[in-house]
């Protein structure tokens, strides 16, 4: 069985390559982008299990990514990810459709337990 590809999309390239490289160690199969349009632009080419979208970005932040993901009836897990540990918009996220919301700094420790709640067939 296939396992599920995981889109990374943030504009810090060390978060990428951090992320990138726990995903490896996990054998998990995963993309990276560095912006909502990067990844909008391959959405027909892949079609990722999961996106963990970070929420401040230039450009297309990910709640415009988020709006614009859904409004194209992509129907897969979201998970954004931010700094900022913020109840509204994290409500707003949830709101839009994001599945779940990680503060950044936690991210790394909950991946393995998101990879296996969001894909646990996986």
């Amino acid at each position: 069985m296939q396992r599920a590809l995981v889109a990374i999309v943030d504009d810090d390239p060390r978060i990428q390559d951090l992320l990138s490289a726990e995903l490896g160690d996990l054998q998990q199969p995963h993309c990276s982008y560095s912006s909502a349009e990067a990844l909008l632009a391959e959405l027909d080419l892949r079609q990722p299990g999961l996106i963990l979208l970070d929420v401040l970005m230039p450009g297309m932040g990910g709640m415009g990514c988020l709006k614009e993901l859904r409004q194209r009836g992509y129907a897969g897990t979201v998970v954004m990810f931010s700094a900022l540990n913020d109840p509204e918009l994290k409500q707003k996220a949830e709101a839009e459709g994001a599945s779940g919301w990680v503060v950044k700094s936690t991210l790394f420790d909950q991946l393995e337990p998101l990879l296996q709640h969001y894909l646990p067939n996986n």
